[in-house]
């Protein structure tokens, strides 16, 4: 009776051990953990997108540990806000996703399914994404507000579609530039620690 119960017990301490080898806290952004876990199911989402896209790049484990901990703070900071997020505009993002990346909706669901990730990963990130969209747009909405006028107004006063389109371009990345350097002033709040 004395051998069952040990061996109940080390049978229970090695099964308790296994688990937190599997999922080891690799980095730490606030309270918020980033796991081992998190990290294997985000390398075999970016190898799968990679295969999609027929391209051959190594994946560098760092990189995709500091994307983690971007999209993390992104998570924290855009949950402090009450964003109303309509289901097309999730649907319509997870399609160009799709697209761009030469994949199909489909296709991702059944990766999903033969690797035992959540079939809301993709959502999850696009939601956090879109609302961080629209919380720098919140705050710098006066500033983008006046460059889309003062390109509108350059826009109507030229016909020629390629001097549209390079404006266009330029917005785009002016956009994206807010975006950037709003996150790394946000970023200095944060206590991320990689474990």
């Amino acid at each position: 009776m004395k051998k069952k119960v040990i061996f109940f017990y080390l049978f229970f301490f090695f099964i308790i051990s296994l688990q937190s080898l599997e999922n080891n806290i690799l980095a730490t952004v606030n309270d918020n953990s980033i796991t081992l876990i998190d990290l294997q199911n985000e390398i075999s989402f970016i190898n799968f997108i990679n295969k999609e896209n027929k391209k051959n790049e190594n994946i560098l484990t760092e990189e995709i540990l500091k994307s983690l901990i971007e999209r993390k703070i992104k998570e924290i900071e855009t949950n402090n806000y009450n964003f109303k997020i309509r289901d097309d505009e999730i649907n319509n993002k997870i399609f160009y996703f799709s697209k761009t990346n030469n994949t199909t909706e489909f296709k991702i669901g059944n990766f999903f399914k033969s690797k035992s990730i959540s079939e809301s990963y993709l959502k999850n990130i696009i939601i956090t994404e879109i609302k961080w969209e629209k919380l720098v747009f919140d705050i710098y909405k006066e500033k983008i507000n006046r460059i889309i006028l003062e390109a509108k107004n350059q826009m109507d006063s030229e016909a020629n579609k390629n001097e549209l389109n390079q404006k266009e371009k330029k917005l785009e990345i002016l956009v994206s530039s807010l975006m950037d350097s709003h996150f790394h002033k946000i970023k200095r709040n944060y206590i991320i620690k990689i474990l």
